[in-house]
């Protein structure tokens, strides 16, 4: 990831001083690599993980005071990205796409497109986009200590509720258990 865009950004702002700013891009040098590659394993989208941690250095130049003066930097860098991140997914998840609406991009109806989606991927594109936001549930589960109605709201289930009994008809269990089990 090209650490010249922090250089630009940083330009002609009296937000920070010299060596604030030869701080954050030190810390973009040392760590931008490994968050990139973090990120991608949580949104899949290689592009979309540099904007997270582009987006990431650019809100800690905005914060310098904060990030320079801060205890552990990194984390505070990575509980950011970590935000940003969620920010992202909830976005995602909470766009209202129907299939009625995918089936009308391809040109074709919705029984037709439910009927090939379910042979090239062997589900309906219900339980297909249940069985992602699942998975994605269990990562958030293993990697953060997001509350259980934090993580059912960042997969598109507003009520906790509803996230856990869908959780645990796929999986057998409770998130919370499915959490101690995992961690």
């Amino acid at each position: 990831m090209a650490a010249d865009f922090l250089v630009r950004f940083c330009e002609g702002r009296d937000c920070m001083d010299k060596q604030q700013r030869e701080y954050i891009h030190h810390l973009m040098l040392q760590y931008s690599d490994a968050m990139v590659r973090l990120t991608y394993r949580r949104v899949g989208d290689w592009h979309l993980a540099e904007d997270l941690v582009q987006e990431t250095f650019l809100t800690a130049c905005c914060k310098s005071e904060r990030v320079c003066g801060h205890k552990k930097p990194v984390a505070w860098l990575f509980e950011t990205l970590n935000n940003l991140t969620l920010r992202e997914s909830r976005r995602f998840y909470h766009t209202e796409v129907s299939i009625e609406d995918i089936a009308a991009v391809c040109g074709i109806n919705r029984s037709y497109f439910g009927k090939i989606f379910r042979n090239s991927i062997g589900r309906s594109p219900q339980e297909f986009l249940m069985n992602y936001r699942m998975v994605k549930a269990t990562e958030l589960l293993k990697l953060t200590s997001l509350s259980i109605a934090d993580v059912g709201s960042a997969v598109g289930y507003e009520n906790q509720l509803h996230f856990s009994r869908a959780f645990k008809n796929i999986y057998g269990i409770s998130p919370r258990e499915w959490r101690k089990q995992n961690k």
